[in-house]
């Protein structure tokens, strides 16, 4: 979602122009208050706590008193903190008063967790939520599988479960870090956002708020990216190869390592600081189980490694080279492996060129994925196409 961070590039979509703005308004300017589901199904009161402000448009004009939601606990970390904690997503929960199960998208934000009947109304208005709850816990559902309880101010039990663990696992570890924040947050302090998003003060902003501990297993050190002065072309093509270089690093240990869940979801966490949560994959590979070609934010990332680790599995993938253009922010990846057909049984040899796009701040904006391979590679079997019909048809 996307208060945090707003490129002074945008990437054109059939979401329509517009609604970066409409949300970050509605996202970073809400009144304190106790909150209610507007449906009887859905009906359940929570409450947020808020820190006012005044903000003033990129225009000038002054805007309306508001208030803004506190996010941080603490402004040496502010920024850092708000790309961990944040975190979206389809889920099913169960209501407080029909005891059924609902397919929603939900929305974490600070402590605030809102849910939307789907994401289309979610980026629409933000404030067209089926119920807004503050969490103060998270932890796994013992009886259910891929289960998470959420504890929140009202003392009632807020129960929901992804279709798997890993987006469980995401989940409980993203509002379990939102939490911590939050109960470690000094008084009187507040992030604002007054950048209102943009990309480029974001990154002044960064370069001296990163956690150095957070980083410190990651293969190339994102504090040491963030922290780069760019004052010329050369810096900054510098500072963009860095940053495709460490996300490649992740990205192909994500589908090569399968160490568990654990360790998979906290892969993809990693990757999230680098990633815009406007981001878009798009994937021009010849399989039908991916139930679309284009993914949007950083669990697109997350739905694109689902999809396929159900039916493949990477045995061997290596950047061969890093490529510009003529576009300082966009580079050219180039990579070959083996990949194995679970169905199939067989191995196949592939190759790729994918293309990144990276906003001014250096943070991810798009990722075109392309194939060369066997078409038989990404082959499914009867009956794997029948239960991946199904489940599409029980999202719609």
């Amino acid at each position: 979602m996307a208060l945090r961070e707003r490129s002074s590039m945008r990437l054109g979509s059939s979401r329509g122009p517009g609604r970066f703005d409409k949300r970050a308004q509605s996202y970073s300017l809400r009144p304190s208050m106790t909150v209610y589901g507007h449906d009887g199904e859905d009906f359940f009161d929570g409450s947020a706590s808020y820190s006012s402000v005044t903000e003033r448009s990129g225009t000038g004009s002054a805007a309306p008193n508001r208030t803004r939601l506190s996010v941080s606990p603490d402004l040496s970390s502010a920024f850092e903190d708000i790309f961990e904690t944040d975190w979206e997503g389809y889920i099913w929960k169960q209501g407080h008063v029909v005891r059924s199960w609902r397919y929603r998208y939900a929305v974490l934000s600070g402590t605030t967790f809102s849910y939307y009947v789907s994401k289309d109304v979610a980026k629409m208005d933000t404030e067209k939520f089926r119920g807004r709850v503050t969490v103060t816990g998270a932890s796994r559902d013992p009886h259910r599988s891929n289960g998470v309880l959420i504890t929140t101010t009202i003392n009632k039990i807020f129960a929901m479960y992804t279709r798997s663990s890993i987006e469980c696992e995401i989940w409980v570890k993203m509002l379990q870090q939102a939490v911590q924040n939050a109960n470690s947050q000094k008084p009187g302090q507040s992030f604002s956002g007054a950048s209102n998003g943009r990309d480029s003060d974001l990154q002044s902003g960064r370069a001296s708020q990163w956690n150095p501990a957070a980083s410190a297993n990651l293969p190339f050190s994102t504090g040491s990216l963030l922290s780069q002065t760019v004052r010329s072309s050369g810096d900054w093509k510098a500072r963009n190869l860095a940053t495709i270089k460490q996300f490649y690093s992740m990205w192909t240990t994500q589908f090569l390592e399968q160490t568990g869940v654990d360790d998979s979801a906290a892969n993809l966490i990693s990757l999230f600081p680098i990633c815009s949560p406007e981001m878009i994959v798009s994937v021009s590979y010849p399989c039908e189980f991916l139930p679309s070609t284009k993914f949007y934010g950083r669990e697109g990332l997350v739905d694109v490694v689902l999809g396929f680790s159900r039916f493949v599995l990477f045995k061997r993938f290596a950047v061969s080279r890093y490529m510009t253009t003529k576009q300082p922010n966009v580079l050219q990846v180039l990579a070959a492996g083996t990949i194995w057909n679970k169905s199939l049984k067989r191995e196949f040899t592939f190759t790729t060129r994918d293309e990144i796009q990276l906003s001014p701040g250096g943070r991810v904006l798009s990722l075109q994925m392309q194939i060369e391979v066997d078409i038989a590679a990404f082959q499914m079997s009867d009956a794997e196409r029948k239960a991946a019909k199904a489940e599409r048809a029980s999202q719609a």
